[in-house]
């Protein structure tokens, strides 16, 4: 029997050549074609399931007919140990179909499994859900105890063990045993088989779906050591306890959004979104960081001013995802480092019921594509290490930095440094570059009182990148010069410092400006992210391709 294991484990075909622009339907046909391809692998593979079922009933139970003649013949030419060899031999061949059997089921398995994968990539959810649940059926998930393949393994497993046990009773051992233990140790010897061939099986068929097969792996694991036993016991708990009707499963599913059903559009000063939407998704975005913000209807008019006020400065540049309504936003600075410019992801918010459906990854790809289109060479973002959204990003094969790490300066700490005596600068060579930063959170609250963030502090901060010096204490008083000169010209509310840990004279600025690395959780520290080169490249290109 051939394997489709390579098969299915090929990555999916390469689209179709089209023109830019092209409608979407060609090639969500290509990939139904490509889809009815594998189905009929799968009913390939199922028939020839059934064939070899038959094939196994002919071979191996035809001579169960032919034992009981000879048995039961009170004379007969074969001996008993002859018998017992014959009996041997059917059972050996039986444990060969049972495996053929088993390795078909996982063919199965896998064919299932890059059905769902190729469902996923048309994008059209009443199809995709309607294979998928019949994939789950046919890749082994069982929707009853007592299925036809749990018969199907039933039959093999009892016919197998009626050889086992026929052979241990003729074939002479030179152990002698009373007529009636003999009897018992065969039938014992047939249970085991039993249990053994169930138990083989779903090991193998659920392994990957991190399942207990049935009660009967809980018995031997159980006995063989009981803390798995117990482990497996609470598996088997969930099993049952498992939603298998598709009325369950429906809203559990995760669905992503299709392009048709996105909508990102700029949010301009004048843009109605500001009113309502905007600060609605400051405080989910606040309420996700156990930040709390301001929510009364007056907190929000002045939070809509505030927002109008930073776009007309500039100091921001707003893109929320209008279809679905309301459901996300990103917010835009320019950054400089490395004598490149970029794009700062100052935040990326998606409601928290709407997460997971791709929306993320919508907003990600417009940042991606505003990068490229302006001649900027990378976006960037800050992120804990430890945030479940790090999954998105690599999805994108976007890079974390471990060579530069955030550290911050709050408002109080800017104001005590500021307050230093600057008599000790020398004139050592201090090079840095200075990026503007905007704090959603602080716009929220500006002028707002009843949240965890002081209302007198606006949203504008600053961003320290490229940090070259010889002297810790004269970066400290470069650095102080320049807060005081922005602090002039506007409030300084925060600044974050990038800092290269393993650089010691870097670690000595850190001492002498008191500042700490930067989290949002209190648990865990902010790391920098980037999209750069080809992973910018294709970010955009497939914000291109889905619009």
């Amino acid at each position: 029997m051939r394997s489709f294991k390579n098969f299915s484990s090929a990555v999916p075909p390469p689209l179709p050549p089209v023109n830019d622009g092209a409608d979407r339907v060609k090639i969500n046909e290509f990939y139904l074609n490509y889809i009815r391809f594998i189905w009929d692998k799968i009913k390939l593979q199922r028939e020839t399931t059934d064939r070899y079922f038959n094939y196994y009933l002919l071979l191996i139970t035809t001579p169960i007919v032919a034992f009981a003649a000879v048995v039961g013949r009170s004379e007969h030419s074969l001996s008993e140990q002859l018998i017992g060899y014959l009996c041997a031999m059917l059972f050996a061949i039986g444990v060969c179909f049972y495996s053929l059997y088993i390795r078909q089921r996982i063919n199965n398995i896998t064919l299932g499994d890059e059905l769902n994968e190729f469902v996923q990539l048309i994008e059209a959810f009443d199809a995709a859900f309607t294979k998928r649940h019949q994939s789950l059926q046919i890749n082994g998930a069982l929707t009853s105890p007592f299925s036809a393949d749990f018969w199907v393994n039933f039959i093999q497993s009892i016919i197998n063990s009626f050889w086992l046990c026929n052979a241990f009773l003729y074939i002479e051992t030179g152990i002698h045993f009373g007529e009636k233990w003999c009897h018992l140790i065969a039938g014992g010897m047939a249970g085991l088989s039993v249990l053994l061939h169930t138990t083989i099986r779903d090991s193998c068929l659920y392994r990957s779906e991190r399942r207990l097969p049935l009660l009967s792996t809980l018995i031997v694991t159980g006995w063989y050591r009981p803390k798995w036993g117990l482990r497996m016991y609470r598996l088997w708990l969930y099993r049952r306890n498992k939603p298998k009707s598709p009325e369950r499963i429906h809203p559990m599913i995760k669905r992503k959004f299709r392009p048709e059903e996105v909508s990102i559009r700029l949010i301009t000063p004048g843009h109605a979104y500001l009113k309502n939407e905007i600060p609605q998704l400051a405080i989910a975005q606040g309420s996700a960081h156990n930040v709390k913000l301001p929510a009364t209807a007056e907190a929000k008019k002045q939070a809509a001013t505030n927002f109008k006020n930073a776009l007309e400065k500039k100091d921001v540049e707003i893109h929320a995802l209008t279809l679905p309504e309301g459901s996300g936003a990103i917010f835009l600075s320019t950054i400089r480092r490395n004598g490149k410019e970029g794009l700062q992801i100052e935040d990326i918010i998606v409601l928290e019921d709407l997460r997971g459906h791709g929306l993320g990854g919508y907003l990600l790809c417009q940042a991606a594509t505003l990068a490229v289109n302006r001649g900027l060479s990378f976006v960037a973002w800050e992120c804990e290490r430890n945030n479940p959204a790090k999954k998105l990003y690599l999805e994108y094969n976007a890079k974390m930095r471990e060579d530069i790490f955030p550290y911050r300066l709050n408002r109080e700490m800017l104001v005590e440094i500021m307050k230093a005596d600057l008599a000790l600068a020398n004139k050592s060579r201090v090079t840095f570059r200075i990026s503007q930063r905007f704090s959603v959170f602080r716009a929220m609250s500006f002028h707002n009182s009843g949240g965890d963030i002081d209302p007198t502090e606006s949203w504008q901060g600053a961003q320290v990148d490229d940090l070259d010096f010889t002297d810790p204490i004269a970066a400290k008083c470069q650095l102080v010069r320049k807060f005081c000169e922005l602090e002039a010209k506007q409030q300084l509310n925060f600044v974050d410092v990038v800092i290269a840990p393993s650089n010691l004279l870097h670690q000595q600025l850190v001492t002498l400006l008191g500042c700490k690395p930067n989290t949002y959780s209190g648990e865990d520290i902010a790391c920098l992210w980037e999209l750069s080169e080809t992973a910018l490249n294709d970010a955009a290109e497939k914000n291109m391709y889905q619009r």
